[in-house]
């Protein structure tokens, strides 16, 4: 092949230039057209939609905001350590020896200590930092630790609980603490709006929310004098506790209990069905009233009620509390 020589250049010169120039501008012309492209795909999607319809989810969308900023402070992870005993054999009981002496030598059990730990929710009531929480998630405790929103930590002291109602409140040594307000769980309805709080699983504080799909469910007795909310917010393992609350961001039940489902793996799925304890509120007031417990003792001792008599009304909405209504017995 003949090299080219300077000649082919003098000679080529306007064309290859042309060319050069034709090139150039293609390339210039790719450019701005995909520029073009990418900034129109952005306005695009950064238009979303608008209208008066998506007005009225942007303010319920505030609302919400506004009730888990006010709740939120006020709810607390509550960590507790129960000492329990297990029976422990130091030499039989081991499976390398049982494979081959199997039950022939008594096992000489030696009973040990050791700390199990769980995992639960409250709500503060109080500025003097009065807990409201379920009585199973501190019973048998032998020490309680209490974690708040702002990453604090104190000790809790169980100051009272009642295990038939599966309510305690627990104190820490504190002042000025956020608290929730309470309300009244006799003006919820069926298809309301809650919100659930609580530290599901210790993974952090967490809002969710739902309707009430029921109310004055019995759980776990049909003669306890019980009264659950039940709701489709998501309730799990750790948020035991924690303060259920309408869209006043006013405590109106605590999370107590789960029906659990089971995943296709063996794990635990939730199912929509979880149930807040709500009679203790009332009024905008705490009240476990204990005049009600020697009736209900009385009557499971001598058998069923068949006929009643109606002596006076005492004060406050004690049949709505209770889950009932007129025309139940």
């Amino acid at each position: 092949m003949r090299p080219l020589n300077k000649e082919f250049f003098r000679d080529n010169l306007l064309g290859l230039s042309l060319t050069f120039i034709g090139v150039l501008c293609l390339v210039l012309s790719v450019m701005l057209n995909l520029g073009h492209h990418s900034f129109s795909k952005f306005a695009l999607a950064d238009g979303g939609l608008d209208g008066p319809d998506i007005d009225i989810l942007e303010r319920q969308n505030k609302a919400y905001e506004r009730i888990a900023q006010s709740v939120t402070p006020a709810v607390v992870n509550i960590r507790t350590t129960q000492i329990v005993k297990v029976q422990q054999s130091p030499f039989f009981s081991d499976p390398f020896f049982r494979q081959f002496f199997g039950d022939m030598f008594p096992q000489s059990q030696v009973p040990r200590n050791q700390a199990q730990h769980a995992l639960g929710s409250g709500v503060i009531v109080s500025p003097e930092g009065y807990i409201v929480t379920n009585n199973h998630v501190i019973a048998h405790a032998s020490d309680i630790e209490v974690w708040l929103s702002d990453k604090r930590t104190f000790k809790g002291k169980k100051v009272g609980a009642d295990a038939q109602t599966d309510v305690a409140v627990i104190k820490i040594e504190a002042r000025d603490l956020p608290t929730a307000s309470l309300g009244d769980s006799s003006n919820l309805h069926v298809g309301d709006t809650v919100m659930a709080f609580g530290d599901p699983f210790g993974i952090g504080f967490t809002v969710t929310r739902g309707s009430v799909s029921a109310l004055g469910r019995s759980l776990y007795d049909p003669n306890k004098f019980e009264s659950f909310v039940q709701t489709d917010a998501a309730i799990n393992p750790g948020n035991s506790g924690g303060p259920l609350v309408n869209v006043r961001g006013q405590v109106v039940g605590i999370n107590t209990a789960i029906v659990p489902g089971q995943g296709p793996g063996g794990e635990g799925s939730f199912l929509g069905i979880g149930f807040s304890l709500s009679r203790v509120f009332g009024g905008g007031s705490l009240s476990c009233d204990p005049r009600v417990r020697p009736a209900v003792q009385s009557a499971r001792h001598f058998g069923r009620v068949r006929a009643g008599r109606y002596t006076r009304r005492t004060g406050g909405q004690g049949r709505l509390e209770a889950g009932r209504r007129g025309s139940q017995v």
